[in-house]
């Protein structure tokens, strides 16, 4: 029974004697946070500490999983920002990529149907599937993401879309420079809307940030890339499909996926 059913649920869950979850316990972190963390194979050492550090911060006897994509205690100052971005620029099409796998799989394709389309590419967060000349900004809002990805923009040259003067000074201090576009966020449910310095929406995925953001810009049409989707029983797929289901209520027939996916995004009818 042990060597059919436990041990591979304890080489799966990395279960036993390990310093992260000796450290849960120690503050009193529910021991599941420190398993879905340590499930993220992009996680190092160093920001899997910073997250536990946060953790030590907030109420996390008990496991919850929206605690753990906590957005409003991370943005509870007012919002606010700075946002210089020249919006009289030539209308364009526009590519927002995400962290999907099917970049890497298609991407001499999506390099032609950037130059092709002309596009204003946008990309989410510091995924690295495609030449860094090609991305004319990145994307970072999620709490959890400056824990993970900060370290890694000091490598990165494009400028970069965040929540800047609502950020902690530990934060800010890493972006010293890096050109920042400096946009604020509000996290109300089903709220969705793009102010001159701020937006709101209901959630702090970057995805969500990121198009309250192309609200402001001319364009034309947004295509996405590499938002493959999750199993449907994880609970990230639940978090994004469900922005998804909702962004494309009030703005019907806005956004196309070019690669697969398996959120409810239309299909471009020139997909790769």
């Amino acid at each position: 029974f042990i060597s059919k059913y436990f041990q591979p649920l304890l080489i799966k869950h990395k279960w036993g004697s390990n310093l992260y979850y000796f450290l849960s316990g120690k503050y009193r972190i529910h021991p599941s946070y420190i398993q879905e963390i340590l499930n993220k194979p992009n996680n190092n050492h160093d920001s899997i500490i910073n997250m536990i550090k946060y953790f030590k911060t907030i109420k996390s006897t008990k496991y919850n999983p929206e605690t753990l994509y906590a957005a409003i205690k991370f943005y509870k100052k007012q919002p606010k920002g700075k946002l210089l971005y020249n919006f009289k620029k030539r209308e364009k099409n526009i590519l927002i990529l995400g962290p999907g796998n099917s970049i890497k799989l298609n991407l001499a394709k999506i390099n032609n149907f950037i130059h092709n389309n002309k596009c204003l590419v946008l990309a989410l967060n510091t995924s690295n599937s495609i030449d860094e000349k090609l991305i004319d900004m990145r994307v970072i809002s999620h709490p959890l993401s400056f824990f993970t990805d900060l370290n890694k923009f000091k490598n990165i040259n494009s400028p970069l879309l965040t929540p800047y003067s609502m950020l902690p000074n530990k934060f800010k201090n890493k972006l010293n420079n890096i050109k920042i576009y400096d946009y604020g966020i509000k996290i109300e449910d089903s709220k969705f809307s793009s102010k001159s310095n701020y937006c709101v929406v209901p959630n702090a995925l970057a995805i969500s940030y990121c198009l309250a953001f192309i609200n402001l810009i001319n364009h034309k049409k947004i295509f996405l890339a590499g938002f493959d989707g999750y199993n449907k029983k994880n609970l990230k797929y639940d978090e994004a499909n469900s922005f998804f289901n909702f962004y494309n209520s009030i703005n019907p027939n806005k956004i196309f996926a070019i690669t697969p996916t398996k959120f409810d995004i239309k299909m471009a009818k020139k997909s790769i």
